[in-house]
């Protein structure tokens, strides 16, 4: 919570305040202040202010979207990130998070759209492909949910979540045959890749 100078320089802040027409960064730091003291409607209608005055900076985005997610609010939580991931095509933690998101309503085509996104922009982060493996097994596209369960052991060796849920897979796809292929193919570049050959001794003969 916000003590002593701090709720002093509320005081200031908000007596110097001009709704019409806001100091950026006077008005930047009252609402930080007020998220800080959690004071979190406050903090919106301060952060909206700012929206209005600056409408193409993604500062007060940014802020509503702290808001939103420390209040738990997903609706308008999704529609912020959704205006900052238009505003910035590489961002890939918003992509992520809206994929996640998606997921977790049980929206897989946006899951997996928003996880594709995340990887054109990185093509090596691991919550994007997790969520693609995610997406694909719950759809039952093996030979999807293979690439992206062998792309996190490539990626995360020695996890072995990614080798239990690999693992699982293999012994439920109809055509096991080219998941073990790919695993083998991994086992072959050397000594950091021996948890392929776990995995593959762990296959239902």
């Amino acid at each position: 919570l916000v003590t002593g100078q701090g709720r002093e320089a509320i005081e200031v802040l908000n007596e110097s305040l001009d709704e019409n027409a806001p100091q950026e960064n006077s008005l930047a730091l009252l609402a930080a202040l007020m998220v800080k003291a959690k004071q979190y409607d406050k903090a919106a209608r301060l952060y909206e202010l700012g929206r209005q005055a600056q409408p193409s900076s993604p500062r007060w985005l940014k802020g509503l979207a702290r808001v939103y997610l420390t209040t738990n609010n997903e609706q308008k939580l999704g529609e912020l990130l959704k205006e900052l991931a238009r505003a910035d095509a590489d961002d890939v933690q918003i992509r992520v998070k809206l994929a996640q998101m998606a997921l977790d309503k049980g929206d897989n085509q946006q899951a997996g759209n928003w996880a594709r996104q995340a990887i054109y922009a990185d093509v090596l982060n691991e919550e994007a492909h997790r969520i693609l493996a995610e997406v694909a097994l719950q759809a039952e596209d093996y030979d999807t949910a293979s690439e992206e369960l062998v792309t996190l052991v490539d990626l995360r060796p020695d996890d072995p979540a990614w080798h239990e849920q690999l693992t699982a897979m293999c012994n439920e796809a109809p055509q096991p045959q080219r998941i073990r292929e790919k695993l083998e193919a991994l086992f072959d570049r050397g000594e950091d890749y021996r948890s392929a050959g776990k995995i593959l001794l762990r296959f239902e003969l």
